[in-house]
């Protein structure tokens, strides 16, 4: 799959997860994708003071951290109309990948789902659709995140009814001709 040529180094990025090994490795996939704002923090507490601190243009976070864990974290993110960053982008980047997990993410408002071990090329993929394929906020009363659906839906022609009204027989347009 060939992936767009973005230059992502003047994005600022807040990164959420409890593993300093993980963090090392988050942070050393994004410097090699030219990303220089880059900030880390271990939990979820953190991760709120430094979205009230400074301006971030993504939230990547895993689903793993204490004492508030990722899906209570995206819960506030979203449903929280006093939240700092309703509206940021989230990768959600976690080793819980079951589909149950997927749909609980998509459901609370993640904009992406990449599970662990996962590779530089697919955390950079999660970012170019992010960007080339901006979704609109949908606002409901059990919801609040980006819109879930991922491509228009076109009902195909051959399914579409015609109107009574404008079918016209062959014996009308020969009357209308001759008319």
């Amino acid at each position: 799959m060939d992936l767009p040529s973005f230059n992502i180094e003047h994005l600022s990025f807040l990164c959420v997860e409890s593993n300093q090994f993980d963090r090392q490795i988050l942070r050393s996939i994004l410097n090699a994708l030219n990303v220089r704002n880059i900030r880390q923090v271990p939990d979820v507490v953190s991760a709120t003071r430094m979205l009230r601190a400074y301006p971030f243009d993504m939230l990547i976070t895993d689903l793993d951290t204490e004492p508030v864990d990722g899906t209570e974290f995206l819960r506030q993110l979203r449903s929280d109309i006093n939240s700092p960053k309703r509206y940021l982008p989230v990768i959600v980047l976690t080793s819980r990948s079951t589909q149950r997990d997927v749909e609980l993410c998509r459901d609370l408002g993640a904009h992406e789902f990449l599970a662990k071990p996962y590779s530089p090329n697919g955390l950079y993929s999660k970012i170019c659709s992010i960007i080339t394929e901006a979704r609109d906020f949908v606002e409901m009363d059990s919801y609040f995140g980006p819109d879930r659906r991922r491509q228009a839906m076109s009902v195909p022609q051959e399914r579409r009814v015609k109107s009574p009204s404008t079918i016209v027989t062959e014996e009308e347009i020969k009357v209308l001709l001759a008319g």
